[in-house]
């Protein structure tokens, strides 16, 4: 990714209901997820299963790195995600 890369934020994670059960972590990390699932779609066939729909792959150590957080949070804002 180039020094410019931006993630985008979907309008419906912070108005309600939905921002009142998601933390500000886990709006940046599904924000993350989807420019990794645009990402897989792009890539095709590369990154879907043998049903057809596509997935991404996003450890716990990158969640972490992501979000300058320990294991125990990066799981927690995982689970809202």
């Amino acid at each position: 990714m180039s020094d410019k890369a931006f993630l985008k934020l979907p309008r419906v994670l912070i108005t309600e209901p939905l921002r009142s059960k998601l933390s500000d972590s886990a709006i940046v990390l599904y924000s993350y997820l989807i420019s990794l699932y645009e990402l897989s779609v792009r890539n095709g066939e590369r990154f879907r299963d043998e049903n057809g729909r596509y997935y991404v792959v996003c450890p716990i150590s990158t969640v972490m790195r992501l979000l300058n957080c320990c294991n125990n949070k990066a799981e927690s804002v995982y689970t809202q995600a």
